[in-house]
């Protein structure tokens, strides 16, 4: 989900030795064009699909997915070098009602017992570790040890599974990455 420009897509392809099922939606036409390029140079056979993610489980069905991985639009608080940037309390909040709508076509797409992996490039709170409170809490998620072990923790009890890479620590773009389980299965 929010699969350009198609870095994640070609790793989860590449380390299934291409014996996956991998379908890469976006939404807009320059984005979908640009990850379709990104899948021909590499050689990898994925379905790239122009949608709108959050009614991607309308698309392609509840129940489809073992696994998801989301990378929905954040407010980039972690991407470095900004050479100039301007975000508002209000801006960041309403990234993370938008970040929520994305999480339940995600939880809907998934089969019992399917991971989602949640990644953002932004070190808020709002937008990662209280997003994962509603994935659990209102979603029904099972939040689970997020791999490898390399950075650090998040915050908090939403957050205490999750990898945070700090710029100012790891000399690295911001990352906030989170492992959920559908429970059954």
């Amino acid at each position: 989900m929010c699969a350009a420009p198609g870095g994640k897509t070609g790793h989860v392809y590449e380390l299934a030795g291409g014996r996956v099922r991998v379908v890469a939606v976006d939404h807009s036409r320059g984005k979908v064009e640009r990850l379709r390029e990104e899948v021909r140079r590499l050689g990898h056979r994925v379905e790239v699909l122009r949608a709108d993610s959050r009614r991607l489980d309308r698309i392609l069905g509840a129940g489809v997915a073992d696994y998801v991985i989301l990378d929905p639009p954040c407010s980039s608080l972690g991407v470095i070098p900004k050479v100039w940037d301007r975000k508002t309390l209000r801006d960041v909040e309403a990234a993370a009602r938008y970040q929520r709508r994305f999480l339940r076509a995600a939880q809907r797409l998934l089969r019992p017992g399917g991971v989602l992996v949640y990644s953002t490039c932004t070190m808020t709170l709002r937008e990662n570790e209280e997003n994962m409170r509603y994935a659990v809490e209102e979603l029904g998620l099972r939040l689970e040890e997020a791999w490898p072990r390399r950075f650090s923790r998040g915050i908090g009890f939403y957050g205490e599974h999750a990898i945070r890479v700090h710029p100012s620590i790891h000399r690295a773009t911001g990352y906030f990455i989170a492992r959920l389980r559908k429970p059954g299965g």
